[in-house]
């Protein structure tokens, strides 16, 4: 597990200063309010006087763990103190919670392909969680030819048999205009394994139209034709599909209020690249778990968090879900719910080999 450029603890800080630190968080991620230390003396059983919660705060603000906004006298927990709550929260393991088998009874039952997979999940996880959930199947390295074989099933009838670097295998079948001999096929099937394995789509295009000098034309065309059949149903970067939901639910928190924040929001949503940016920023780490806190600040926004984790496909790939909420969500249920979603995910996803959220 990875720190977030922060020592913890601080200097200065006791016990009881960090328990006076874990009630505020707590009553803060209730309300969205700041905290008065009358607040933490009537919901906290701590065991200590107003008078003394408000010294551990003094304290705690002197060490940059609170804020003090002008128009209150409470205060409110800062992004350092938001990252030092969830490091103790990472140290714990919880128990499966009923919303995470109630999702994987649903998904056996409907079960059909991994893009219904994908968008089933993040739907019941934006709606367990109440925040905005995103699944999406993460960019790889460019899908690969790895080997090509021809079959003929008459004399101008072909079947052309690729297996891609995402273990997917691409069948197509085809007529060429005159008849073709095994001697043919078995040239054509030797120029494109030696010159095209190991290119990707692109690479692929750009072969088809080569040149090859005193070559026979026949297999020539077929040379071409066979290369412009596999580019074409290869993926390339830039082709990975991402799944949102529950965008309502984080418009309607108080930190949206403002209709402006809403079509900035709004516009980032539209921009998945930078969403995709967000959930890949410096954060905290466990297991494949990444938890980003107070991110987009300097776009305008008030802090966010971004947690997500990775499920590894075969084939190399990557599939992925994640949450946006405000700095203040719910971390004790939200990081378990999406470490065992994941893992729900993760065994329907199984019996999936090389599968991926659109197929050509």
């Amino acid at each position: 597990m990875r720190r977030h450029n922060e020592e913890f603890p601080a200097s200065g800080i006791n016990e009881r200063d960090w328990a006076v630190l874990a009630a505020m968080i707590e009553r803060h991620i209730l309300t969205a309010e700041p905290v008065s230390s009358h607040q933490i003396c009537a919901h906290y059983p701590l065991g200590c006087s107003s008078a003394t919660i408000r010294n551990s705060m003094v304290r705690l603000e002197e060490a940059d763990f609170l804020s003090h906004p002008y128009t209150s006298s409470g205060k409110i927990p800062t992004v350092k103190a938001y990252r030092y709550f969830v490091e103790k929260i990472l140290q714990i393991s919880g128990g499966e919670s009923l919303e995470v088998q109630q999702l994987r009874a649903e998904l056996l039952q409907r079960v059909q392909d991994v893009e219904h997979i994908m968008k089933l999940t993040a739907a019941v996880l934006a709606t367990v969680s109440n925040l905005l959930a995103v699944s999406w199947v993460a960019e790889g390295p460019d899908e690969r030819l790895m080997r090509v074989e021809l079959a003929r099933l008459s004399p101008q009838k072909l079947l052309l048999m690729a297996h891609t670097s995402y273990q997917h295998e691409v069948h197509h079948m085809f007529e060429f205009h005159e008849a073709i001999n095994a001697e043919v096929l078995e040239h054509v099937v030797a120029l494109v394994n030696q010159h095209g394995c190991g290119l990707g789509a692109a690479e692929l295009a750009v072969l088809s139209h080569a040149e090859w000098p005193g070559l026979d034309q026949r297999i020539a065309e077929l040379v071409r034709q066979a290369l412009t059949i596999i580019g074409s149903r290869l993926k390339g970067q830039g082709s990975d599909d991402m799944v949102v939901q529950g965008t309502a639910n984080l418009i309607s928190q108080p930190e949206f209020k403002d209709v402006g924040l809403i079509r900035r929001l709004v516009g980032l949503l539209d921009h998945r690249q930078e969403l995709l940016q967000s959930f890949a920023a410096p954060g905290i780490e466990r297991n494949g778990l990444r938890v980003v806190i107070g991110g987009d600040e300097g776009n305008g926004f008030p802090p966010l968090s971004f947690i997500t984790i990775g499920i590894r496909l075969q084939g190399g790939r990557e599939a992925r879900l994640g949450v946006v909420g405000p700095m203040r969500m719910e971390y004790r249920r939200v990081i378990p719910l999406l470490e065992q979603t994941a893992e729900t995910l993760a065994q329907v996803l199984g019996p999936f080999p090389g599968t991926r959220l659109q197929e050509g």
